[in-house]
């Protein structure tokens, strides 16, 4: 065998060295593979999270514009087309699917492996329901379970990269989805998704900011805001003074005959331009101009007047109900001159029931701002009127003596059941009541004396001086009108005299508005003239007086005695008892009501004691049917004015099928083919058109003599007739809203600047919330109490029921005429972002015996209110 020589030891070593340089580089390479792998899929991940962060903020884009019901979400595409389905009924038709993204408008919505996004919806999030409404109340059902940590709930909807296949857990159509944790097909879902709280947060910034887009435009047309209505108020009602509240749906009724007449003007304007015209075309364009005039007063006027009439023809029906049942049952009971033990119990019931009724018909009517007397005289004078004509012409009949004298009974009843505390208006009531009896006394005899001329002559005249007495009343109740509010005087003067300190210049500023306020009071009441000058004089005397003042003690005293005598002129403007059926109703049902409460507690010895007490029922009871009769019969007529608007627009654009073309189509008939033919049919549309918007301009005269305490807001624009109550189809009041907006003033009279703040800083006029999903309110240590909706809809709510931290600041409770000027705006983090083991640290107290967070214990702080300011 032959012997090797071993290596030399040098050789060796560089053997060595060479394998640990292959070593290093292999491992190089290797390492430098792998990066590039993570690298690659980082990118792909952020990708595809940046792919489904696109489409969240798509379908929060679509549920804020949505037209006709903010905060719906589109439902799943079912078809693969990337479109959402058109609604053919109330729900989806399904609630799990493929992201509709074409309807989203997105370029493309595809995973890393190029799959189109599943996406799950909240049943009540999608669809066409009216029920439940859609506000930031509605409760969402999904739920999204982490393997290590708590679930995520109150989840509208879930967009899914599935990856291939979804995961079981997400395909099996139930409520509950799980995030994906592995790499592994069943268990590799990427999940996003949009919180309740995400959702409304933004579909709420827009109902704020078109709230305040309609305030300021309403301010931007009159020089003012309206007067917001209180929290505590059973109607939508604009409040006097309230600077703090909700969007109201009345006013004071204030400029009333202004606007009226105003309206009135308009029409007139627009008619005399249309006769005026002497080309076609100038005819055609004078009757668009007439059709756009009087469509917009029917939106903004006749109709939301007409639905607040309506509710009160329900309400007056629903107590003449009332009331002729109990008639007959005191009729029945008395019929043995004794009241039984179960007579007394069900008329105890029905009388008790009568007595709350009628105080709400009364607030109805205040809220209504209908006075149903000068409705009622102008209808029975305009009776009497042509019964007069017909007992003038030839011998008058039986029956045509009976009709007159049955017409002046009826009104002598009225009247005589009629109250003021206006001596004017009790002067000129008292004369046509007294007129009224000599009439019916003088044609029961003219109508025994059949033939007698001279007594038919008397007869005529005494019916003639009633119809002037009706008349001098009519015109008596509305001149005594007082055009202004007298909260509009005591608001500022409230502001004035509780501002801790005060300059000469915000003094001086202030005394302007009530004197611009004070010099626009018109009405004939001498009374409140009277006091007006006298404010006047001291609202001058005082501004000259303070202009070198600067001590705030001194400017206090100084403004005082004018302060003093705003206070009086307010009180007389108060009690100027110029609305006489409110006035009448109400001592009429005071009346009841005490008869009421003597026979609810009564006890006689024995059943026949019992019957005088139920007679007492008896007049009030009949009295209060009457008024009642006559709030149902007005309101009524009234419900029913807006047709004349629509009559209107209808004789101008009809197109003829059953009935002839409207004026605008047969002069376009006539324009195109200018045959005799046609152009008889136009003149004769025309002169329908004439006669329609004469009918609408005396419907307009009646509105102005019947308003006397609100009327329907006018709205400067019709995107904003949304806001009025019984809007039939619009999402303000379909969806309630309106239940959660509120808005406050600096002043009342829109300025360049005001003195509201938000976060501590700004000068501002207004300031619009919309208010958030209910909440958690720490009461004390460790418990916190939740909101409920019930709150939010009872009598006494606080407007903590509604708002957050500073926002809900007690001063906003109530008619709010001094509330805080100070408001937040903040954001806060998701809720699925906050750690509950870091909040339980923090308050180791609150902790629970398992040494776990409570849910209980431990509510979700989310800063809920969205602000346009």
């Amino acid at each position: 065998m032959k012997y090797r020589h071993p290596l030399p030891r040098k050789q060796s070593g560089i053997i060595i060295w060479l394998l640990v340089v292959i070593l290093i580089l292999v491992s190089s390479q290797v390492i430098s593979g792998l990066s590039g792998s993570q690298n690659h899929a980082i990118r792909h991940q952020v990708k595809l999270l940046d792919a489904l962060k696109q489409a969240k903020e798509a379908l929060i884009a679509y549920a804020v514009t949505d037209a006709k019901r903010p905060g719906r979400l589109p439902c799943p595409d079912i078809t693969g087309s990337g479109i959402s389905p058109i609604l053919s009924r109330d729900d989806c038709d399904s609630y799990n699917g493929l992201l509709p993204w074409k309807t989203l408008d997105l370029v493309t919505a595809v995973d890393d492996r190029g799959m189109v996004f599943h996406y799950s919806l909240a049943r009540w999030f999608g669809g066409d329901r009216k029920t439940p409404p859609l506000n930031s109340d509605t409760e969402a059902d999904l739920r999204v379970e982490i393997a290590n940590g708590p679930a995520s709930t109150d989840i509208v909807a879930i967009i899914i990269a599935s990856r291939g296949q979804l995961d079981p857990k997400n395909a099996d159509s139930d409520l509950i989805f799980q995030s994906g944790t592995g790499r592994e097909a069943s268990n590799d879902d990427v999940l996003i998704t949009i919180t309740r709280e995400e959702l409304m947060a933004a579909v709420e910034k827009r109902i704020a900011g078109e709230a305040k887009s309609c305030l300021e435009q309403y301010a931007s047309t009159h020089g003012y805001y309206p007067w917001p209505a209180p929290l505590g108020g059973t109607a939508y009602r604009g409040n006097p003074g309230s600077l703090f509240g909700q969007i109201p749906e009345t006013q004071p009724a204030g400029d009333t005959e202004i606007l009226v007449s105003a309206d009135i003007a308009a029409l007139e304007t627009a008619r005399l331009t249309a006769d005026r015209a002497i080309s076609t075309t100038e005819r055609i364009v004078a009757l668009k101009n007439i059709s756009t005039l009087v469509s917009d007063q029917n939106t903004q006027f006749l109709v939301p007047w007409a639905n607040l009439a309506q509710s009160l023809v329900e309400k007056a029906n629903g107590i003449s109900s009332a009331l002729g049942a109990q008639s007959k049952a005191i009729t029945s009971a008395i019929a043995n001159d004794r009241i039984s033990k179960t007579e007394k119990t069900n008329l105890r019931s029905s009388a008790l029931a009568i007595k709350e009724s009628s105080n709400q018909l009364i607030i109805q009517l205040e809220d209504s701002g209908l006075d149903p007397l000068p409705l009622y005289l102008a209808k029975q004078n305009k009776a009497l009127r042509l019964e007069t004509e017909k007992l003038i012409s030839g011998t008058p009949s039986d029956l045509e003596y009976t009709a007159m004298i049955g017409l002046i009974q009826d009104l002598a009843e009225t009247l005589k059941i009629s109250h003021t505390g206006n001596p004017t208006l009790l002067y000129l009531l008292d004369t046509a009541y007294q007129a009224s009896s000599i009439a019916q006394a003088e044609y029961s005899h003219a109508q025994s004396a059949t033939g007698d001329t001279r007594i038919q002559q008397i007869a005529r005249q005494s019916g003639s001086d009633l119809i002037a007495a009706v008349d001098a009343l009519k015109a008596g109740i509305s001149g005594q009108r007082v055009n202004v509010h007298p909260e509009e005087l005591r608001a500022p003067s409230l502001q004035l005299s509780s501002l801790p300190q005060l300059d000469s210049l915000l003094v001086e500023q202030k005394l302007g508005l009530l004197q611009k306020i004070t010099a626009s009071i018109k009405t004939e009441s001498t009374a409140v003239l009277a006091q007006t000058h006298v404010v006047v004089s001291s609202l001058e005397s005082a501004t000259q007086a303070i202009k070198t003042m600067t001590n705030t003690s001194q400017l206090q005293q100084t403004i005082a005695p004018s302060l003093a005598e705003i206070d009086k002129l307010c009180s007389l403007i108060a009690n100027n008892g110029d609305n006489i059926g409110q006035e009448s109703l109400k001592a009429i049902a005071a009346r009841y009501s005490d008869a009421e409460s003597i026979f609810a507690r009564i006890e006689p010895r024995t059943q026949q004691e019992m019957v005088p007490y139920v007679n007492a029922l008896t007049n009030p009871a009949d009295e209060l049917n009457r008024w009642a009769e006559h709030i149902r019969a007005q309101a009524y007529e009234i419900s029913t004015w807006s047709q004349s608007g629509t009559d209107v627009i209808a004789s101008i654009n009809r197109k003829g099928e059953k009935s002839p073309d409207g004026s605008l189509i047969a002069l376009q008939s006539y324009a195109k083919t200018p045959t005799e033919e046609n152009r008889i049919i136009a003149e004769n549309a025309q002169k329908l058109t004439a006669g329609a918007l004469a009918v609408l301009k005396e419907k307009l005269s009646g509105l102005s003599a019947s308003m006397a305490a609100a009327v329907p807001m006018r709205w400067s624009s019709n995107t904003c007739t949304m806001l009025n109550p019984d809007s039939k189809g619009q999402w303000w009041g379909d969806n309630q809203w309106k239940q959660g907006v509120f808005y406050q003033i600096s002043d009342r009279f829109r300025g360049k600047s005001g003195e509201l703040k938000v976060n501590g800083a700004g000068y501002y006029s207004i300031v619009v919330l919309s208010s958030g999903p209910i909440a958690w309110h720490e009461v004390s240590a460790c418990q916190w109490q939740q909101q409920s909706t019930s709150a939010r809809i009872a009598v006494n709510r606080k407007i903590a029921d509604f708002l957050e931290k500073e926002n809900s600041e007690p001063s906003r409770d109530g008619e709010a005429k001094n509330p805080t000027p100070h408001f937040v705006s903040r954001q806060t983090p998701r809720w699925r972002e906050i750690d509950f083991q870091n909040y339980s640290s923090l308050h180791p107290e609150c902790a629970s015996q398992a040494g776990k967070p409570d849910a209980a214990a431990f509510p979700l702080p989310v800063f809920n209110d969205q602000l346009a300011y």
